[in-house]
């Protein structure tokens, strides 16, 4: 089992986690613009990890022939210009709409009654969870996942 684990002092309504998934754009082709960093590849699956670890970037291209991978700093479109580049694969960002996080099991190793960690991840913004000071609070996702962020809504107010 993974965790993600936040460290959490606020007073928070929610925690949502979107998952990131690359899709192909183009094949012998990439956009024209400058890539916001360049480096060298063995596979596309490489490329695609160094794309998760280098914010702030959301597409890449690989070519094979080249060993090469273009990290873009923006989601990419069939309508942004192009040139031919033989044998490179061009991905862009696809975002999930789904809350992985969503009624995924939690823990939060204090409680501020009866505010409890599973109210974090209830899909309610109304509702909330609630530590003492310098407490920490984590979801288990029970599985693996590739994420470029997560959303964390402060509660506005007291009911």
């Amino acid at each position: 089992m993974v965790n993600l684990v936040a460290v959490l002092i606020l007073v928070l309504s929610m925690v949502q986690i979107v998952s990131l998934n690359y899709v192909k754009l183009y094949t012998d082709k990439v956009v024209t613009f400058a890539a916001t960093n360049t480096s060298r590849a063995k596979s596309s699956m490489e490329c695609a990890l160094a794309c998760q670890l280098n914010h702030p970037c959301v597409s890449y291209a690989f070519n094979p022939v080249r060993v090469q991978c273009l990290l873009y700093d923006r989601v990419l479109h069939r309508a942004d210009p192009t040139s031919v580049d033989g044998g490179s694969e061009t991905f862009t960002s696809e975002f999930g709409d789904d809350n992985i996080a969503l009624h995924k099991p939690t823990e939060q190793s204090s409680t501020w009654k009866p505010y409890t960690s599973p109210l974090g991840v209830d899909g309610d913004k109304t509702t909330r969870f609630h530590t003492r000071p310098n407490a920490w609070w984590c979801v288990d996702l029970l599985t693996v996942r590739a994420m470029k962020w997560l959303v964390i809504y402060n509660i506005l107010g007291r009911k």
